[in-house]
């Protein structure tokens, strides 16, 4: 009688532990898997994020739907966010304040969307960024203060663009930048002194392939050097 007294206690606070999880008012977000600190409305036919969240959000996945633009607030109660997944998406906007009280995100994920340019109020209030996925927009201008309220950035990634130019400069202020990626984009020409004074591990990964490069000698030397130290292409 012990063991099944026992038993049928477990199943009591099996019930109640359930019942009290802050991931569980499902009838809110009937298009949303919960699952403890992980929140996923995928391919839900969203025009925005929903409502109601749990506060108790450590990841979001957003991607596939239709969201346009990213307005100001829509995600301040989640106080505790880490990993935001945006891709997929048709965002062409970012309103200031649209990562608001998020200041834990280390992980975004924005590609496969419809931006057309960074501009410098997007990350402000992400300094611990670590990780920014914007590949496969339409991005043609990156603005010089685009990042420079990102302490933490370590990897950025944006490949198959439309850019022309970047501020390589404004690179100079991420200590801890390693990987950037702007490979299968316009850029003609490179500003080879502002990329000779990056730091030797981020010019080991700066991918820049899939460019039309006009090829001038000081940038067939840099390349010619970078070869000689096998950084990877």
């Amino acid at each position: 009688m012990q063991g099944v007294e026992a038993s049928w206690w477990s199943v009591v606070l099996l019930l109640v532990s359930l019942k009290a999880s802050p991931c569980l008012p499902q009838d809110s977000l009937p298009e949303c898997i919960c699952a403890s600190d992980i929140l996923s409305c995928t391919d839900a036919n969203l025009t925005g994020p929903p409502s109601e969240m749990p506060v108790s959000t450590v990841t979001l996945d957003l991607s596939h739907n239709r969201l346009q633009q990213l307005e100001g607030g829509g995600f301040e109660e989640l106080y505790r966010l880490e990993t935001l997944r945006l891709s997929h998406n048709q965002v062409s906007a970012v309103h200031p304040g649209a990562f608001r009280n998020t200041s834990r995100l280390r992980h975004l994920d924005l590609s496969s969307n419809q931006l057309r340019a960074l501009e410098h109020h997007f990350f402000l209030d992400v300094p611990m960024l670590e990780e920014l996925l914007l590949f496969d927009n339409r991005i043609v201008r990156v603005e010089s203060r685009a990042f420079a309220g990102v302490s933490g950035l370590k990897k950025v990634y944006l490949s198959h663009n439309l850019l022309t130019d970047f501020p390589f400069f404004s690179l100079h202020s991420q200590p801890h930048l390693s990987t950037f990626d702007l490979s299968s984009n316009r850029l003609n020409r490179l500003p080879l002194q502002d990329i000779s004074n990056l730091p030797m591990i981020l010019q080991r990964n700066l991918y820049l392939h899939n460019n039309s490069l006009v090829c001038e000698c000081a940038m067939f030397s840099l390349f010619r050097l970078w070869e000689q130290q096998g950084f990877p292409r």
